[in-house]
C-alpha cells in the first residue's frame, strides 16, 4: 500500500480547537537565556513574554497558569518549528520541558535536549552556541479581549491552553530582545550620553576656569550638599532632584527662571 502520510496529530489538534470554536495559534519570541548546562544539555530561558507580537497580540504571563502543569506532566515536548511530523515520517521532538514556571518576566522553562536523534543534536548545537535564539508556543486561546495599548487596539490573551513549545528561527515577537543584546544597546546609549556630557563640561570649563570650584560652592550654599563635583563623567553635578533650588539659583545669579544645561555659566 502506498500513499501520502497524513499528520493525524495536527488534524486532531485542529479539530479539537474547531469543535470548541477556538483557533490554534503560535506566538514566538527571542530567548532570554539565563543559563546553559552543557553537561546535562539543558537551557534555562524565558520562552514567552508579555510583549506585543507582529499580529498585534499579547499573551499575559499568567495566561499559562492553568494549563502549564498539565503540559509539563503529560506531554512536555519541544518541537522543531511546530512540525507534528517530519516529511519522512520521523519525529520532530528535539527536547523536553523538564521544568516550567510563570514569572513576571514571562514563561520560564528549562529545556533538556535528548540524544536520540541527529535532529535533536543539531538543535542542541544551534541553541547552546546561540546560533538560533527563538522559541515559539503553540496554544489555543481560551479567554481574551481587545484592549487599547499605546494608542493601538491589541488582542490580549488572558487564558490559553499550552499545546507545545517549538524551536523556530524567526520570532514573531519583535520586541523581545535578549538581555545581552539589551545591555549592549544600553551601553552604547550610555557612552553616547557620556561623550555629550564631557563635551558640555569642556565648553563650560573653557568659558570659566573656576567652573569646578563654583559647582561645589553652588552645591553647598544653594542645595545644602557637602560633597558634589562635576567629574569627568559629567553626571554627578547634574543629577539633582531639587528643581526648585536650581530655578531659584538661576533666577538670582543668572537672571533666568528656566535654564538649560548650556545656560550654566557661573
Amino acid at each position: 500500500m502506498s500513499g501520502k502520510v497524513v499528520d493525524l496529530t495536527d488534524i486532531f489538534l485542529k479539530e479539537k480547537a474547531q469543535s470548541a470554536g477556538l483557533e490554534t495559534k503560535q506566538f514566538s519570541a527571542l530567548l532570554s537565556i539565563k543559563s546553559i548546562d552543557k553537561e546535562n544539555r539543558r537551557i534555562r530561558a524565558i520562552a514567552s513574554t508579555g510583549n506585543l507580537d507582529r499580529d498585534n497580540e499579547i499573551i499575559l504571563p499568567e495566561a499559562f497558569n492553568e494549563s502549564l502543569p498539565i503540559y509539563v506532566a503529560k506531554n512536555n515536548v519541544v518541537l522543531a518549528a511546530h512540525q507534528h511530523r517530519l516529511s519522512d515520517g520521523r519525529s520532530p521532538v528535539v527536547a523536553n520541558v523538564i521544568s516550567a514556571s510563570v514569572t513576571s518576566a514571562g514563561l520560564e522553562v528549562i529545556l533538556e535536549f535528548h540524544t536520540v536523534t541527529a535532529l535533536a543534536e543539531e538543535y542542541w548545537q544551534l541553541y547552546s552556541q546561540k546560533i538560533q535564539k527563538a522559541l515559539s508556543v503553540g496554544f489555543i486561546s481560551i479567554e481574551g479581549n481587545y484592549e487599547q495599548r499605546n494608542g493601538k487596539s491589541v488582542f490580549v490573551h488572558k487564558k490559553v491552553e499550552l499545546l507545545e513549545i517549538s524551536c523556530v528561527p524567526v520570532p514573531s515577537n519583535r520586541e523581545a530582545l535578549t538581555k545581552a543584546k539589551q545591555k549592549k544597546l544600553d551601553f552604547v546609549s550610555d557612552k553616547k550620553q557620556q561623550r555629550e556630557d564631557e563635551k558640555l563640561l569642556d565648553e563650560l570649563r573653557a568659558l570659566d576656569p573656576d567652573f569646578d570650584t563654583e559647582c561645589e560652592e553652588f552645591a553647598k550654599d544653594i542645595l545644602g550638599l557637602d560633597d558634589i563635583k562635576a567629574d569627568e563623567s559629567g553626571s554627578d553635578f547634574f543629577d539633582i532632584d531639587n528643581d526648585k533650588d536650581i530655578d531659584d539659583y538661576s533666577e538670582l545669579i543668572c537672571g533666568k527662571k528656566e535654564i538649560s544645561l548650556r545656560d550654566f555659566s557661573f
